[in-house]
């Protein structure tokens, strides 16, 4: 078995290489499915991700925001009576969906549509109008390379604080071996692969220029958490981590109260220039400023604050974090290890995940729909990969390579199947799956099952 752990080795060792195949196999296999295996009717964007792409199309195809022929074209499947194509008061009809992934997606999509007008100009027939198949994997294809390099922040940013093979293993297992799997292969259209890269390019950056304390900083971090709210607006959450670091800083006399304010300031006010596109968007499409566009008329029914689902969040077989990605508890175990090391670290690692999992708690639907996993967490990876890294460079982890190697291969593996049984249900195969992955049996035993089922049915077709 020495090729093997030498296999392992070169992984630790060009761990670029290792994210930019992992990233390009990605693309390679999401491409090849929409080519060789479309869904029925053939489409490439649906569910929540209509909403997002519909932002590419409408803007860059009918110069507006109305979205209601960009609905009825991608063939969202409203019903003409439904809320999303009733108008409001403004006259548009609502779209719930941040405009932040459009905004990343395009300048791939742009260049798809230079590539498409070029061919065009040669003889070909494609049409140019925002539907077509490039222009539609384009979004995929871009969200799959957030992803890979959402994941490489992540890795860099605990390869600075820890030894680079811990972290090498800890962002691979939670990337391939958790929720994220899902959102960079099979669904990049959502805005998970997006929000995991601005949440890193963040953090990423704050902790890389924790030895400045200028102004220009805090307004590049400002502008950064603006860009993450534009993805996902709760992700405006990620604000905390300065400001801990401003208390941390007049804590310990390096900044006097107004330096501090000072500091803030631009870093609220840069925030605000960066988010200010959706503060337009809800003004315009809603009449107001300031709303929960996820809920009619913007009230605040979305959330049960004083009564958050926590224990469900974590551990309910209903896409519970813990119970679908058991490889968090040990990343929640290892922020105990990140405090002996970075206390400001940890207490933006500790307090960030703590605040996001009382919103996602608080959210009606908790278990956001149909989902694989816990998704809407996708976006605090970077802080799942500094405790899972403080945990396998902690003293009973340390000197275990070759136990590390092989647990991150089997969550890995044990998660393949998992996907593999998650969509066996969602296309149809349910001769094969049976129910949707809701209980014991589904979660946590089923997908070691299907396999033998899969060639059970192959060898009796």
């Amino acid at each position: 078995m020495h090729w093997l752990s030498d296999l392992f080795a070169n992984f630790e060792r060009h761990p670029a290489r290792t994210f930019v195949a992992v990233g390009l196999l990605f693309i390679l296999a999401y491409m090849a499915a929409h080519v060789w295996f479309p869904k029925p009717p053939g489409r490439v964007i649906d569910g929540d991700a209509l909403g997002y792409y519909a932002w590419l199309r409408s803007v860059a195809f009918d110069g507006d925001i109305d979205f209601s022929n960009d609905y009825r074209l991608l063939d969202a499947g409203f019903a003409e009576d439904s809320p999303e194509l009733t108008p409001l008061a403004t006259g548009l009809v609502p779209n719930k969906w941040p405009p932040g992934s459009a905004i990343l997606w395009a300048p791939l999509f742009l260049a798809i549509g230079a590539v498409v007008a070029l061919l065009n100009l040669l003889g070909a027939q494609i049409p140019f109008d925002g539907l077509s198949l490039p222009f539609k994997i384009s979004a995929g294809v871009a969200g799959i390379a957030y992803a890979a390099a959402g994941a490489w922040l992540c890795y860099d940013l605990a390869r600075r604080v820890y030894p680079a093979a811990s972290a090498f293993w800890a962002t691979i297992t939670l990337w391939l071996g958790g929720s994220l799997l899902y959102y960079s292969l099979v669904s990049p259209t959502y805005s998970h692969a997006t929000s995991l890269f601005a949440v890193a390019l963040f953090t990423h950056t704050w902790y890389r220029t924790r030895d400045r304390g200028n102004l220009r900083r805090f307004a590049l971090l400002g502008g950064l958490a603006g860009l993450a709210g534009l993805v996902r607006s709760q992700d405006l959450i990620i604000l905390i981590i300065p400001g801990l670091e401003l208390l941390h800083g007049i804590r310990e006399r390096r900044w006097s109260l107004a330096l501090a304010s000072a500091r803030l300031l631009v870093l609220c006010v840069a925030c605000a220039a960066t988010f200010a596109p959706q503060l337009w968007v809800w003004q315009t499409i809603y009449g107001t400023l300031l709303l929960n566009p996820h809920t009619p008329g913007g009230s605040s029914g979305y959330f049960l604050w004083t009564q958050p689902a926590i224990l469900e969040t974590l551990f309910s077989t209903r896409q519970g974090l813990i119970a679908w990605s058991p490889i968090v508890l040990f990343a929640a175990v290892g922020i105990a290890w990140l405090f002996r090391h970075d206390r400001l670290l940890a207490w933006a690692t500790a307090v960030t995940l703590l605040i996001a999992l009382y919103v996602n708690a608080a959210a009606i639907p908790w278990w956001a729909g149909a989902s694989f996993g816990g998704r809407r967490f996708i976006s605090y990876l970077p802080f799942l990969v500094l405790g899972l890294t403080a945990f396998l460079a902690s003293p009973a982890m340390a000197f275990r390579p070759a136990l590390v190697r092989l647990a991150s291969v089997i969550l890995i593996g044990s998660n393949v199947l998992f996907l593999l049984q998650y969509q066996l249900f969602m296309r149809g195969f349910t001769d094969i799956v049976g129910e949707y992955p809701d209980g014991l049996w589904a979660v946590f035993v089923e997908r070691f099952v299907v396999p033998f089922r899969l060639v059970a049915a192959w060898m009796t077709s």
